[in-house]
């Protein structure tokens, strides 16, 4: 499973000039080749996603409810976990030896996350110029904004998004942190 952001421009926006603003902020405009955007993302809208490489897992964008989830999620695992063991005839020794292992194993991911956390360092400052160049210039009338996760093809299948307006002025770095998944955030001037 990968993290992607998508944006979404008005229907008269210039798909053309824009990309060549998300590209002097070492962002992309790709549009979605295949199957149709989320649910919720109106007719006539362009939808694209920004990822230069592959995908933007490790984005600092929603990075609070990722933390948040991971941990709950974690503890969730390890508690399943235990039981499955226990079921399987487990004894407490090797059960506590395979925590060890696991524990030892999420240690050297998170090392690799940060690494890739520190390159996202200067991704929120990035994406509040390119908010305000794009929207507080009025270049266009909005900009849409989500973080969602995805498995296999992203054009398929396809999921609803809640749309929230939010005006340019209240987006800061705390927000574009808290960002929620599967939510597009409408920002305009």
């Amino acid at each position: 499973m990968c993290t992607y952001i998508s944006v979404v421009l008005p229907p008269e926006a210039d798909a053309a000039a824009c990309r060549e603003v998300f590209k002097l902020h070492k962002l992309a405009l790709r549009p979605l080749t295949e199957g149709g955007p989320p649910n919720g993302v109106e007719r006539g809208e362009q939808y694209f996603f920004t990822a230069q490489g592959h995908c933007d897992c490790g984005t600092r964008l929603g990075s609070f409810n990722e933390l948040q989830n991971s941990k709950d999620d974690s503890e969730d695992q390890r508690g399943a976990l235990v039981a499955d063991l226990k079921k399987k005839g487990w004894s407490n020794a090797r059960i506590e030896r395979r925590l060890a292992e696991l524990d030892r194993l999420a240690e050297k991911s998170g090392r690799e996350k940060d690494g890739q956390r520190e390159h996202a360092g200067t991704e929120i400052p990035t994406w509040l110029q390119l908010i305000d160049e794009l929207v507080g210039s009025r270049r266009i009338r909005y900009l849409g904004v989500s973080v969602n996760q995805y498995s296999g093809s992203l054009g398929s299948p396809r999921f609803a998004v809640e749309r929230a307006i939010v005006q340019l002025n209240s987006v800061t770095s705390e927000f574009l942190e808290h960002i929620a998944e599967k939510r597009l955030y409408v920002i305009q001037p």
